[in-house]
């Protein structure tokens, strides 16, 4: 179920950040490193 979520965090955060959404896709992303704080994609993501 942790795998699921994760992935829905870290997607979400990609759909709100093509849409402009950077705060919305921040959130997400970290949403997502809560339940897997490894998450190599949500770190770049945060770092840029």
């Amino acid at each position: 179920m942790i795998s699921f979520l994760n992935n829905v965090h870290f997607h979400l955060g990609c759909i709100y950040q093509s849409l402009g959404e950077r705060e919305r896709a921040k959130r997400e992303f970290e949403n997502c490193l809560k339940l897997v704080p490894g998450h190599k994609k949500a770190k770049e993501e945060l770092e840029e």
